[in-house]
């Protein structure tokens, strides 16, 4: 029996751009923004330069999950060429992306899978790449299914929110507490773990951040995914800095763990939420094929 032709599908929360999708023979569903009263596409009609010059003079900025019509259509394209589809949404903790295409997949006869893998941002982008893999490796929707299902928590992302407006404009915090904060220097380090965004620390000072960070990463290796060896994992930063601060960040963390590590912009939906200047890191656990 020959094999099947799977197509793999995610959406810009993964940080894939079109131009990377492309070279990764994956097909990615760009994500939508009202900005002002205006709708943008991430990454169509909108660059990331362009987002953070209007998140930064102030504009009002709301995201919102693809719509029904826009799912179905990269599937029936993606399924003129292909036998099935895998589709990896941002995680369900963070958006109805899951939940809606999801049931939406119930029309489709078995040929379209959607997969909860709980991640976003570059934890998901390697979940992208994996699905991929296993997929041309010759692993069935059900193989791959179960394997990102089973590695879903294998992953673990630290970021540092520099200004901390941006968290008060979205309801995260309280005004009084982001302006004791940046009279202190504070700054927070969210942690990003089985599809939540929560609270993991405060820093005084970008440095001490960084530290913070790194470490986070490095007490992970040893407590959630049990080995000290950096060559089991995939190593990622992200960042919404400019690109000099961004590739010194990217330095820092190769020079930390010994490796290479892959460079990323942070997804415009979790910068509408953290603003400029917020970068991090990320480990993924190498799945095996």
């Amino acid at each position: 029996m020959a094999k099947q032709k799977i197509a793999i599908i995610t959406d810009s929360n993964s940080g894939i751009s079109q131009t990377k999708a492309e070279k990764y023979g994956v097909f990615v569903l760009p994500m939508k923004f009202n900005i002002d009263g205006e709708e943008y596409t991430e990454g169509i009609s909108i660059s990331h330069n362009d987002f953070y010059e209007k998140q930064q003079s102030g504009s009002q900025i709301f995201t919102s999950q693809p719509s029904p019509a826009d799912v179905m259509d990269i599937w029936d394209r993606a399924l003129k060429d292909y036998d099935a589809v895998i589709h990896i949404p941002m995680a369900s903790g963070l958006s109805c992306s899951y939940s809606t295409a999801a049931m939406l997949a119930g029309d489709y006869d078995g040929k379209v899978v959607v997969i909860d893998n709980q991640r976003i941002s570059v934890s998901l982008k390697q979940a992208v790449l994996d699905a991929k893999a296993l997929a041309d490796a010759g692993k069935d929707l059900i193989e791959i299914r179960n394997t990102l299902t089973l590695t879903k928590n294998e992953a673990s992302i630290y970021m540092m929110v520099d200004d901390l407006k941006y968290l008060k404009a979205g309801g995260r915090i309280s005004p009084a507490t982001a302006a004791v904060g940046s009279m202190l220097n504070i700054k927070p380090i969210l942690s990003v773990n089985g599809g939540s965004i929560e609270s993991y620390e405060k820093a005084r000072g970008t440095k001490a951040a960084k530290r913070a960070i790194l470490k986070a990463l490095e007490k992970d290796m040893i407590r959630k995914f049990h080995s000290e060896d950096i060559n089991d994992y995939h190593l990622y930063t992200a960042a919404a800095l400019r690109r000099d601060e961004a590739l010194a960040w990217n330095e820092e963390v190769q020079e930390y763990f010994g490796r290479r590590s892959h460079i990323e912009a942070i997804p415009l939906s979790i910068a509408t939420h953290v603003g400029v200047g917020t970068f991090g890191a990320c480990l993924c656990k190498r799945i095996k094929l």
